[in-house]
């Protein structure tokens, strides 16, 4: 009996993270950019899926990875986001190039 509960309790979290990344998947185009229903793709939403995707397991493939790599960044906070999301060495080089004194 404890197993099948711990069974469903399982399947109960897992269904809500599967449906999201289900939405996720869903909202990207062609180019691999994510964007809200009616939007434009954006990098910045697109480097929180690929972070929301990769946190539940699901690789975020690399069509995204090359829309938020190749799409110039509108700041300093968005080159971090990317950076975060693509694990890129040469991103967090260029926050580190461009810190305050």
């Amino acid at each position: 009996m404890r197993a099948l509960a711990v069974a469903l309790a399982a399947v109960a979290l897992a269904t809500p993270l599967a449906q999201s990344a289900d939405y996720l998947e869903s909202r990207r185009g062609p180019d691999g950019g994510v964007s809200e229903p009616g939007g434009r793709a954006d990098a910045a939403l697109t480097a929180w899926a690929i972070l929301a995707l990769r946190a539940v397991g699901r690789d975020p493939g690399r069509a995204a990875r090359e829309y938020v790599r190749t799409a110039a960044p509108e700041d300093v906070t968005q080159t971090a986001l990317r950076a975060l999301a693509l694990d890129d060495d040469a991103l967090l080089d260029r926050l580190e190039a461009a810190r305050r004194p």
